[in-house]
């Protein structure tokens, strides 16, 4: 932690030092956004707090930006002609729209977002000034319409429960699946988007209380059969007691599919939980044992005696390629973005959105691939 202490005062002088030495050649210019807090630990040029810690809500940021510098030392070497400037979209008494004032020449910006409204507010800058907006990290539209410039990396829950509905229905056609949620406005909408997304999968479905007992279940379930079990809540307290019972439930073979959320979700790691295999959705796959990954997970932990979080590699993959890409077509980046090199870990699957079927131009452009990761002891099995 006291590594990444000096890496967050480091970036105050880096996210400049870089624009500086990159004015020899015309180059493309990049703008990524991050919600850094500088003015939060910072007073003027002095560290505010301790030496050994950071609040937590800085951490996602901090560990986004040093995954974009990781690229760009790469970017250095090999001679990728793109001039970068760092922009902390959390300044104290200023407005996004102010700060983003100043960068309506970019050829690209590229975002780490944390909020629906500051997301709004760089993609009506983005489609006022037609600069290319790669939202990188969050999952949520923001209501966004008519913005042919915007673009989402990471899907929206209603992408990865669609894609929940067709991956069971791919991988288990002759399961017995029981659907199960909780009460909830959540709840409703995750179901809803499930149950809209198609007519030809079967299954049974069932709303229980958050104190799920074996009675709630049994009667849904096939001792002769392979059962599938959708679990339609974010709620990790309800995901994890439902696995509990599950657990129990010895005579009956049983796969969990679970929601995206579940990648983070540590409980499912409990020795206890072993017998059951969990499958859920995830859009952003770092492939184990690949080289470049185990660079950066070696360089990391070198600089900061830390293991690098999905921010970081995110960060990295994001500038890397999009870097390349930009060089590469220029102001038709928009129509090239689902390229397959630079390739890094993963796939983009990238199409329009149009929410509004009265308007004749995409409302944004949305990632659609998905991957599906079975895991069971704590141990990714397999990833499809």
């Amino acid at each position: 932690m006291k590594r990444l202490v000096l890496a967050f005062i480091l970036c105050c002088v880096l996210q400049f030092s870089f624009a500086q030495t990159a004015d020899s050649l015309p180059k493309e210019k990049i703008a990524v956004l991050i919600p850094l807090y500088l003015d939060s630990v910072f007073n003027g040029a002095t560290y505010k707090l301790d030496n050994t810690s950071l609040p937590k809500y800085v951490l996602p940021g901090l560990e986004f930006y040093n995954g974009i510098m990781l690229a760009i030392e790469r970017l250095q070497d090999e001679d990728v002609p793109v001039e970068v400037e760092i922009v902390d979209t959390r300044k104290k008494g200023i407005t996004l729209a102010n700060t983003l004032k100043g960068l309506e020449n970019v050829s690209l910006l590229l975002g780490s977002f944390n909020n629906a409204t500051e997301e709004k507010t760089a993609a009506d800058f983005a489609l006022s000034h037609n600069i290319p907006l790669i939202s990188a990290t969050y999952p949520n539209d923001a209501g966004i319409k008519g913005n042919p410039f915007f673009v989402m990396l990471n899907p929206t829950l209603k992408t990865h429960t669609e894609g929940i509905y067709r991956h069971v229905q791919h991988v288990f056609p002759n399961a017995n699946i029981v659907y199960i949620s909780r009460k909830g406005s959540m709840e409703t909408r995750i179901k809803n988007d499930f149950t809209a997304t198609g007519t030809t999968l079967k299954y049974k479905t069932l709303e229980l209380p958050d104190s799920i007992k074996p009675f709630h279940i049994t009667p849904a379930l096939d001792s002769t059969k392979q059962n599938v079990i959708i679990c339609g809540s974010l709620n990790e307290g309800f995901a994890e007691k439902l696995v509990q019972v599950i657990t129990g439930l010895k005579k009956y073979p049983v796969s969990l599919v679970g929601m995206p959320t579940w990648d983070g979700f540590t409980q499912l790691s409990k020795k206890e939980y072993s017998t059951i295999p969990f499958i859920y959705s995830a859009a952003f796959n770092v492939t184990k044992g690949d080289s470049t990954a185990n660079e950066i997970f070696t360089d990391y932990k070198d600089r900061f005696f830390s293991r690098p979080s999905d921010m970081v590699y995110r960060g990295y993959e994001a500038m890397y390629r999009l870097a390349n890409l930009l060089v590469k077509y220029h102001e038709d980046l928009l129509n090239n973005l689902n390229e397959r090199s630079p390739f890094i870990w993963n796939v983009y699957d990238l199409r329009p959105v149009k929410i509004s079927s009265s308007t004749g131009i995409p409302d944004y452009q949305e990632n659609k691939k998905l991957y599906f990761i079975t895991k069971q002891g704590g141990r990714i099995i397999s990833v499809n």
